[in-house]
């Protein structure tokens, strides 16, 4: 169980290192709209006499049910590095590290307890019962969640043996009290703030348009346009070397590919590691070859806002169209049997559409012929043929006919025409979604 906290609380330390400077430049209060909720500079951390930030980067998202959690971390180093700083210096990350750190951990959710550390990823490490309820609106209820750190006093005693002077033993209590500070004050301070209905930024997300530049694996420029032009629907993949789930569906998603290439559908994955490195791009390449991908794969975008809010868990897979416009929530864990109903559940959504565009375009038509002067000639008959079958039809007294059923592209025959008017041999050859046509009679000599 340490190394399952240290390991937690290790990421937790990297995604909270930018907050101080973010947190205190907003001195009129920093709106979470993931978490309903506003603060302002001193809201939570004025009692602490150590050091405290929001980890802004670390919040985690989830779409179904909507899950948000915000990291409050304390990091307990001495007071005269800490005094008015706003940024983390190499010096305070230090000590931080060799302290150790305690969390605090805020989440809302419109699922069950259950729901919410599943979909933030925290099952294998908290029950249930260690959410603690402390407010409700609407369908979202807050969450807090203890993270504490064993043998952080230990830790400290151990600097203070080292070096009394920098980590003198009577600051000792004053870590201590800090740490229940965190665990307690803060979620009073929450509790207290007005709450607003939690935007999810994954419905966000789907709908916008994925835009970017980076370089495939072999560094050539490609962009999302390149990626995504060539399919009618393409499965985005976001996935890393280092995970183990992403590298076992590959070969089912190599044969997912192929197969959809022939129906208009495509993969594209895009290599999560945020630093196009060579040996990055060679392991990647590696294990795509091992696994038989021919699908084409990028690294990392930097800067697209929309594929950092979904990137959340890898792998992560979505859908978008030919403009790159996001169709889909994410599907977060590998989970093939889901990619597939997807793909089918669009292709049959698009052909739904065409069929019905062309049912609104294929009728009624309406053909109306008149003579030379514009006037309507009443009496005209007509055969209307499609590539399948023909029908018959008259013109009426305002010189139409009119034809229901769908040929979509089809072909006039005028068989016969009032007296006093010449027959017309003609063949008129009707192109697609052409819901009506005219036609001029000549009068006869």
């Amino acid at each position: 169980m340490k190394k399952a906290f240290a390991l937690f609380l290790s990421l937790a330390l990297l995604l909270g290192c930018a907050a101080p400077a973010a947190l205190a430049e907003e001195e009129k209060g920093m709106t979470l709209e993931e978490m309903g909720m506003t603060l302002r500079p001193g809201d939570l951390f004025g009692g602490l006499r150590g050091y405290a930030e929001i980890a802004r980067d670390g919040i985690l998202k989830e779409s179904g049910p909507f899950a948000a959690a915000m990291e409050l971390l304390y990091y307990p180093v001495p007071r005269e590095k800490v005094e008015g700083v706003e940024i983390l210096s190499e010096d305070v990350l230090e000590d931080a590290s060799s302290l150790g750190t305690s969390a605090l951990i805020v989440l809302v959710t419109d699922g069950t307890p259950e729901e919410v550390l599943s979909a933030a990823g925290l099952n294998w490490l908290f029950a249930p019962a260690d959410l603690k309820e402390f407010d409700k609106k609407d369908a979202f209820t807050w969450y807090s969640l203890s993270v504490p750190c064993e043998g952080l006093l230990e830790a400290y005693d151990e600097k203070t043996a080292q070096d009394p002077e920098r980590y003198p033993a009577s600051l000792r209590d004053a870590w201590q009290k800090d740490l229940q500070a965190l665990q307690t004050d803060a979620v009073e301070t929450l509790r207290g703030l007005e709450k607003q209905t939690p935007a999810d930024p994954v419905k966000k997300a789907v709908g916008s348009v994925l835009s970017f530049e980076t370089v495939d694996l072999d560094g050539n420029r490609v962009t999302s346009e390149d990626l995504f032009a060539k399919n009618d629907f393409t499965m985005v993949n976001l996935w890393g070397t280092w995970c183990p789930a992403c590298v076992g569906e590959m070969e089912e998603l190599a044969r997912l590919h192929l197969e959809f290439q022939e129906k208009g559908c495509g993969i594209v994955g895009i290599q999560w590691e945020q630093q196009p490195v060579a040996a990055v791009a060679d392991e990647a390449r590696r294990i795509l070859s091992d696994h038989q991908v021919t699908y084409p794969n990028a690294l990392y975008p930097a800067g697209c806002a929309a594929l950092d809010v979904l990137a959340t868990v890898f792998p992560t897979s979505f859908f978008v169209d030919r403009e790159g416009r996001i169709l889909t929530a994410p599907i977060q864990g590998a989970y093939p049997d889901r990619y597939r109903a997807d793909l089918e559940a669009l292709l049959q959504g698009q052909q739904a559409q065409q069929d019905a565009d062309a049912s609104a375009a294929a009728g009624p038509y309406r053909i109306t012929v008149v003579d030379e002067a514009g006037a309507p000639v009443p009496g005209v008959m007509i055969q209307f043929c499609s590539d399948a079958t023909c029908t018959l039809g008259q013109t009426d007294e305002s010189g139409a006919a009119v034809f229901d059923f769908p040929p979509d592209a089809y072909t006039l025959h005028l068989l016969k025409v009032p007296e006093g008017y010449a027959p017309d041999p003609t063949e008129y050859r009707i192109g697609p979604n052409t819901p009506e046509m005219t036609v001029v009679v000549k009068k006869a000599q």
